[in-house]
Protein backbone atom coordinates (compact mmCIF):
# COMPACT_ATOMS: atom_id res chain seq x y z
CA UNK A 1 0.00 0.00 0.00
CA UNK A 2 1.45 3.37 -0.98
CA UNK A 3 1.65 6.35 1.36
CA UNK A 4 -1.21 7.96 -0.53
CA UNK A 5 -3.38 4.89 0.06
CA UNK A 6 -2.45 4.45 3.72
CA UNK A 7 -5.61 5.00 5.81
CA UNK A 8 -5.63 7.67 8.45
CA UNK A 9 -4.99 6.13 11.86
CA UNK A 10 -7.62 8.16 13.69
CA UNK A 11 -11.29 8.76 12.98
CA UNK A 12 -11.78 11.14 15.88
CA UNK A 13 -11.09 14.86 15.85
CA UNK A 14 -7.39 15.61 16.18
CA UNK A 15 -6.11 16.43 19.67
CA UNK A 16 -2.88 17.89 21.02
CA UNK A 17 -0.03 15.43 21.40
CA UNK A 18 0.03 13.80 24.87
CA UNK A 19 2.51 14.97 27.47
CA UNK A 20 5.86 13.22 27.20
CA UNK A 21 5.68 11.96 30.80
CA UNK A 22 2.51 10.01 29.98
CA UNK A 23 3.57 8.69 26.57
CA UNK A 24 4.88 5.33 27.78
CA UNK A 25 1.78 4.46 29.80
CA UNK A 26 -0.54 5.46 26.94
CA UNK A 27 1.41 3.48 24.37
CA UNK A 28 1.58 0.46 26.70
CA UNK A 29 -2.17 0.63 27.33
CA UNK A 30 -3.05 0.67 23.62
CA UNK A 31 -0.55 -2.05 22.69
CA UNK A 32 -1.84 -4.21 25.54
CA UNK A 33 -5.43 -3.79 24.30
CA UNK A 34 -4.31 -5.08 20.90
CA UNK A 35 -2.20 -7.86 22.46
CA UNK A 36 -5.20 -9.28 24.36
CA UNK A 37 -7.75 -8.79 21.55
CA UNK A 38 -9.01 -11.69 19.45
CA UNK A 39 -6.52 -12.01 16.60
CA UNK A 40 -4.59 -9.08 18.11
CA UNK A 41 -6.76 -6.76 16.02
CA UNK A 42 -9.35 -4.09 16.93
CA UNK A 43 -11.45 -1.77 14.80
CA UNK A 44 -11.87 1.84 15.93
CA UNK A 45 -15.43 0.98 16.95
CA UNK A 46 -14.16 -1.82 19.19
CA UNK A 47 -11.36 0.32 20.58
CA UNK A 48 -13.32 3.42 21.57
CA UNK A 49 -15.38 1.82 24.40
CA UNK A 50 -12.16 0.52 25.94
CA UNK A 51 -10.66 4.00 25.75
CA UNK A 52 -13.73 5.41 27.54
CA UNK A 53 -13.37 2.91 30.40
CA UNK A 54 -12.08 3.77 33.86
CA UNK A 55 -8.72 2.14 33.07
CA UNK A 56 -8.50 4.12 29.85
CA UNK A 57 -9.03 7.33 31.80
CA UNK A 58 -6.37 6.28 34.32
CA UNK A 59 -3.97 5.83 31.42
CA UNK A 60 -4.77 9.39 30.33
CA UNK A 61 -6.72 8.37 27.25
CA UNK A 62 -10.09 8.82 25.59
CA UNK A 63 -11.06 8.40 21.90
CA UNK A 64 -9.87 11.91 21.03
CA UNK A 65 -6.55 11.76 22.90
CA UNK A 66 -5.82 8.30 21.50
CA UNK A 67 -5.53 9.54 17.91
CA UNK A 68 -1.98 11.01 18.15
CA UNK A 69 -0.85 7.99 20.20
CA UNK A 70 -2.16 5.59 17.56
CA UNK A 71 -0.46 7.64 14.86
CA UNK A 72 2.84 7.60 16.77
CA UNK A 73 2.58 3.80 17.21
CA UNK A 74 1.90 3.36 13.48
CA UNK A 75 4.83 5.61 12.57
CA UNK A 76 7.16 3.51 14.73
CA UNK A 77 5.86 0.24 13.31
CA UNK A 78 4.20 -0.92 16.55
CA UNK A 79 0.82 -1.35 14.86
CA UNK A 80 -0.58 -1.48 11.35
CA UNK A 81 -3.65 0.51 10.34
CA UNK A 82 -5.86 -0.87 7.55
CA UNK A 83 -9.22 0.10 6.12
CA UNK A 84 -12.21 -1.72 7.62
CA UNK A 85 -15.23 -0.55 5.69
CA UNK A 86 -15.71 3.10 6.60
CA UNK A 87 -13.53 2.76 9.67
CA UNK A 88 -9.97 1.71 10.48
CA UNK A 89 -8.66 -1.49 12.07
CA UNK A 90 -5.43 -1.75 14.05
CA UNK A 91 -3.26 -4.87 14.19
CA UNK A 92 -0.34 -5.42 16.53
CA UNK A 93 2.97 -5.99 14.76
CA UNK A 94 5.87 -8.13 15.97
CA UNK A 95 7.78 -4.94 16.73
CA UNK A 96 4.83 -3.71 18.78
CA UNK A 97 4.61 -6.96 20.75
CA UNK A 98 8.33 -6.82 21.51
CA UNK A 99 8.13 -3.15 22.54
CA UNK A 100 5.15 -3.87 24.80
CA UNK A 101 7.20 -6.32 26.85
CA UNK A 102 9.82 -3.62 27.51
CA UNK A 103 7.25 -1.06 28.74
CA UNK A 104 4.67 -3.36 30.35
CA UNK A 105 5.75 -2.34 33.92
CA UNK A 106 4.25 1.10 33.25
CA UNK A 107 0.79 -0.52 33.39
CA UNK A 108 1.32 -1.57 37.02
CA UNK A 109 -0.01 1.76 38.30
CA UNK A 110 -3.41 1.17 36.67
CA UNK A 111 -5.98 -0.27 39.03
CA UNK A 112 -7.45 -3.60 37.91
CA UNK A 113 -11.05 -3.40 36.75
CA UNK A 114 -13.68 -4.32 39.36
CA UNK A 115 -16.04 -5.41 36.66
CA UNK A 116 -17.34 -8.96 36.71
CA UNK A 117 -15.84 -9.25 33.25
CA UNK A 118 -12.23 -8.66 34.28
CA UNK A 119 -9.51 -11.20 33.51
CA UNK A 120 -8.56 -13.08 36.71
CA UNK A 121 -4.94 -14.30 36.80
CA UNK A 122 -4.28 -17.80 38.21
CA UNK A 123 -3.51 -18.00 41.93
CA UNK A 124 -0.57 -20.33 41.29
CA UNK A 125 1.20 -22.31 38.57
CA UNK A 126 -0.76 -25.38 39.63
CA UNK A 127 -4.05 -23.51 39.14
CA UNK A 128 -2.87 -22.34 35.71
CA UNK A 129 -2.26 -25.96 34.61
CA UNK A 130 -5.59 -27.17 36.01
CA UNK A 131 -7.42 -24.36 34.23
CA UNK A 132 -6.08 -25.65 30.91
CA UNK A 133 -7.20 -29.20 31.72
CA UNK A 134 -10.64 -28.02 32.88
CA UNK A 135 -11.32 -25.89 29.79
CA UNK A 136 -10.23 -28.67 27.44
CA UNK A 137 -12.50 -31.06 29.34
CA UNK A 138 -15.45 -28.72 28.76
CA UNK A 139 -14.86 -29.01 25.00
CA UNK A 140 -14.41 -32.79 25.20
CA UNK A 141 -17.80 -33.09 26.94
CA UNK A 142 -19.60 -31.10 24.24
CA UNK A 143 -21.41 -32.86 21.36
CA UNK A 144 -18.91 -33.46 18.60
CA UNK A 145 -16.17 -32.07 20.87
CA UNK A 146 -17.18 -28.53 19.79
CA UNK A 147 -18.73 -25.73 21.83
CA UNK A 148 -19.26 -21.98 22.09
CA UNK A 149 -18.18 -19.83 25.04
CA UNK A 150 -21.72 -19.65 26.39
CA UNK A 151 -22.34 -23.40 26.18
CA UNK A 152 -18.99 -24.27 27.79
CA UNK A 153 -19.39 -21.78 30.63
CA UNK A 154 -22.56 -23.54 31.71
CA UNK A 155 -20.73 -26.84 32.38
CA UNK A 156 -19.42 -27.29 35.95
CA UNK A 157 -19.77 -23.51 36.44
CA UNK A 158 -19.50 -23.61 40.25
CA UNK A 159 -16.47 -25.92 40.07
CA UNK A 160 -14.61 -23.58 37.71
CA UNK A 161 -15.52 -20.50 39.73
CA UNK A 162 -14.81 -21.82 43.22
CA UNK A 163 -11.76 -24.00 42.58
CA UNK A 164 -10.07 -22.27 39.66
CA UNK A 165 -11.18 -18.63 39.91
CA UNK A 166 -12.69 -18.65 36.41
CA UNK A 167 -15.32 -16.23 35.17
CA UNK A 168 -16.75 -15.85 31.66
CA UNK A 169 -14.18 -13.26 30.57
CA UNK A 170 -11.21 -15.28 31.85
CA UNK A 171 -12.48 -18.53 30.34
CA UNK A 172 -13.08 -16.87 26.98
CA UNK A 173 -9.61 -15.33 26.92
CA UNK A 174 -7.98 -18.65 27.89
CA UNK A 175 -9.85 -20.56 25.17
CA UNK A 176 -8.44 -18.15 22.60
CA UNK A 177 -4.96 -18.66 24.01
CA UNK A 178 -5.45 -22.44 23.80
CA UNK A 179 -6.51 -22.00 20.16
CA UNK A 180 -3.33 -20.01 19.50
CA UNK A 181 -1.34 -22.89 21.02
CA UNK A 182 -3.01 -25.42 18.73
CA UNK A 183 -4.93 -27.19 21.51
CA UNK A 184 -8.27 -25.94 20.18
CA UNK A 185 -9.54 -24.99 16.73
CA UNK A 186 -11.45 -21.69 16.62
CA UNK A 187 -13.93 -20.79 13.87
CA UNK A 188 -16.43 -17.96 13.55
CA UNK A 189 -16.55 -14.64 15.39
CA UNK A 190 -18.27 -13.05 18.38
CA UNK A 191 -20.83 -15.13 20.26
CA UNK A 192 -20.95 -17.67 17.44
CA UNK A 193 -17.25 -18.55 17.80
CA UNK A 194 -16.95 -22.33 17.92
CA UNK A 195 -14.11 -24.13 19.70
CA UNK A 196 -13.19 -27.70 18.76
CA UNK A 197 -10.69 -30.07 20.37
CA UNK A 198 -7.58 -30.80 18.28
CA UNK A 199 -5.42 -33.91 18.50
CA UNK A 200 -2.86 -31.86 20.43
CA UNK A 201 -5.61 -30.89 22.87
CA UNK A 202 -6.65 -34.51 23.22
CA UNK A 203 -3.06 -35.46 24.06
CA UNK A 204 -2.83 -32.68 26.64
CA UNK A 205 -5.99 -34.02 28.30
CA UNK A 206 -4.49 -37.49 28.40
CA UNK A 207 -1.54 -36.05 30.33
CA UNK A 208 -3.65 -33.98 32.74
CA UNK A 209 -5.03 -34.73 36.17
CA UNK A 210 -8.17 -33.85 38.11
CA UNK A 211 -8.30 -32.15 41.48
CA UNK A 212 -8.08 -35.09 43.92
CA UNK A 213 -10.38 -33.51 46.51
CA UNK A 214 -13.26 -32.54 44.19
CA UNK A 215 -16.22 -34.60 42.96
CA UNK A 216 -16.88 -34.20 39.24
CA UNK A 217 -19.68 -36.09 37.48
CA UNK A 218 -18.82 -37.19 33.95
CA UNK A 219 -20.85 -39.15 31.41
CA UNK A 220 -19.77 -42.61 30.29
CA UNK A 221 -18.99 -41.24 26.82
CA UNK A 222 -16.71 -38.56 28.27
CA UNK A 223 -14.88 -41.17 30.36
CA UNK A 224 -14.39 -43.31 27.25
CA UNK A 225 -13.04 -40.30 25.38
CA UNK A 226 -10.62 -39.58 28.24
CA UNK A 227 -9.39 -43.18 28.12
CA UNK A 228 -8.84 -42.82 24.38
CA UNK A 229 -6.85 -39.63 25.01
CA UNK A 230 -4.69 -41.52 27.51
CA UNK A 231 -4.10 -44.30 24.97
CA UNK A 232 -3.02 -41.68 22.41
CA UNK A 233 -0.47 -40.40 24.90
CA UNK A 234 0.87 -43.93 25.35
CA UNK A 235 1.37 -44.30 21.61
CA UNK A 236 3.82 -41.42 21.68
CA UNK A 237 6.19 -43.45 23.82
CA UNK A 238 5.87 -46.73 21.90
CA UNK A 239 5.80 -45.48 18.29
CA UNK A 240 9.56 -45.80 17.82
CA UNK A 241 11.46 -48.04 20.23
CA UNK A 242 14.73 -47.19 18.51
CA UNK A 243 14.73 -43.72 20.13
CA UNK A 244 16.01 -43.69 23.69
CA UNK A 245 17.70 -40.33 24.13
CA UNK A 246 18.44 -36.99 22.49
CA UNK A 247 21.70 -36.39 20.61
CA UNK A 248 24.66 -35.67 22.88
CA UNK A 249 25.04 -32.07 21.69
CA UNK A 250 21.56 -30.97 20.71
CA UNK A 251 22.53 -27.34 21.23
CA UNK A 252 25.21 -27.55 18.52
CA UNK A 253 22.84 -29.49 16.25
CA UNK A 254 20.27 -26.72 16.66
CA UNK A 255 22.79 -24.02 15.86
CA UNK A 256 23.91 -25.91 12.74
CA UNK A 257 20.28 -26.34 11.61
CA UNK A 258 19.62 -22.63 12.26
CA UNK A 259 22.64 -21.62 10.16
CA UNK A 260 21.58 -23.85 7.25
CA UNK A 261 17.95 -22.65 7.24
CA UNK A 262 18.98 -19.03 7.58
CA UNK A 263 21.43 -19.32 4.68
CA UNK A 264 19.05 -21.21 2.39
CA UNK A 265 15.67 -19.60 3.15
CA UNK A 266 15.83 -16.73 5.62
CA UNK A 267 18.94 -14.75 4.71
CA UNK A 268 16.99 -11.49 4.36
CA UNK A 269 15.15 -11.41 7.69
CA UNK A 270 17.47 -13.61 9.75
CA UNK A 271 14.37 -14.93 11.55
CA UNK A 272 14.15 -18.73 11.39
CA UNK A 273 10.79 -20.22 12.48
CA UNK A 274 11.17 -22.48 15.50
CA UNK A 275 8.66 -24.98 14.10
CA UNK A 276 10.94 -25.53 11.08
CA UNK A 277 13.93 -26.04 13.36
CA UNK A 278 11.92 -28.61 15.35
CA UNK A 279 10.98 -30.43 12.13
CA UNK A 280 14.62 -30.50 11.04
CA UNK A 281 15.79 -31.87 14.39
CA UNK A 282 12.99 -34.46 14.33
CA UNK A 283 14.07 -35.57 10.84
CA UNK A 284 17.73 -35.87 11.84
CA UNK A 285 17.53 -37.32 15.35
CA UNK A 286 13.99 -38.63 15.89
CA UNK A 287 10.93 -37.72 17.94
CA UNK A 288 12.61 -37.71 21.36
CA UNK A 289 14.90 -34.85 20.37
CA UNK A 290 11.94 -32.82 19.10
CA UNK A 291 9.87 -33.19 22.28
CA UNK A 292 9.06 -29.91 24.00
CA UNK A 293 10.88 -30.79 27.21
CA UNK A 294 14.09 -31.63 25.28
CA UNK A 295 14.02 -29.29 22.29
CA UNK A 296 12.72 -26.20 24.15
CA UNK A 297 15.43 -26.55 26.80
CA UNK A 298 18.10 -26.64 24.09
CA UNK A 299 16.70 -23.50 22.43
CA UNK A 300 16.69 -21.70 25.77
CA UNK A 301 20.30 -22.79 26.29
CA UNK A 302 21.20 -21.22 22.94
CA UNK A 303 19.61 -18.00 24.13
CA UNK A 304 21.55 -17.98 27.38
CA UNK A 305 24.93 -19.31 26.23
CA UNK A 306 25.33 -18.45 22.56
CA UNK A 307 23.71 -15.05 22.17
CA UNK A 308 20.54 -16.08 20.31
CA UNK A 309 17.19 -14.26 20.57
CA UNK A 310 13.74 -15.85 20.74
CA UNK A 311 11.12 -13.64 19.06
CA UNK A 312 7.33 -13.91 19.67
CA UNK A 313 4.82 -13.88 16.82
CA UNK A 314 2.47 -10.88 16.83
CA UNK A 315 -0.29 -12.14 14.52
CA UNK A 316 -1.31 -15.74 15.21
CA UNK A 317 -3.48 -15.72 12.08
CA UNK A 318 -0.28 -15.84 10.01
CA UNK A 319 0.55 -19.32 11.35
CA UNK A 320 -1.28 -22.65 11.35
CA UNK A 321 -2.34 -24.29 14.64
CA UNK A 322 0.31 -26.96 14.11
CA UNK A 323 3.03 -24.34 13.58
CA UNK A 324 1.93 -22.63 16.80
CA UNK A 325 2.00 -25.97 18.61
CA UNK A 326 5.51 -26.70 17.31
CA UNK A 327 6.79 -23.31 18.51
CA UNK A 328 7.57 -22.56 22.17
CA UNK A 329 4.84 -21.43 24.56
CA UNK A 330 5.90 -18.41 26.59
CA UNK A 331 4.00 -16.51 29.27
CA UNK A 332 1.02 -15.08 27.40
CA UNK A 333 2.81 -15.33 24.03
CA UNK A 334 4.08 -17.80 21.44
CA UNK A 335 7.85 -17.71 20.83
CA UNK A 336 7.99 -18.29 17.09
CA UNK A 337 11.40 -17.25 15.69
CA UNK A 338 15.08 -17.75 16.50
CA UNK A 339 17.54 -14.98 15.60
CA UNK A 340 21.27 -14.39 16.08
CA UNK A 341 21.53 -11.63 18.70
CA UNK A 342 24.43 -9.84 17.03
CA UNK A 343 22.47 -9.31 13.82
CA UNK A 344 19.66 -6.91 13.01
CA UNK A 345 16.90 -8.42 10.92
CA UNK A 346 15.87 -6.67 7.71
CA UNK A 347 12.07 -6.90 7.56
Amino acid sequence: MSDAEQPSVGTEQSAPAPAAADDTKRVAFILDLLHTANGQRLTRGDLNPKLKSKRGAEAGLNPELATPVLQACADKGYLQATKAGRSVAYSLTEAGAAHLETIRPSLASLKPSRSAGRIVPPASEEVRKRRVHFLLLQVLEAPGHSTTDTEANGRHKSFGTQSLGLNAATSGQLRRELAAQGLLDMTGTGRSTLFSLTRAGQLRLGNGEFLPDRDLTLSGKTLNDLLEAAREVGKQFTSDTRESHAPVDLEKALQDAYSELRRERYATSGLVPIHELRAEIRKRFGEVSARHDVFDAAVNSLRLNRGMRIIPIADHAKATPQQIQDSIQGVGEVLFYLEAAHESAVL
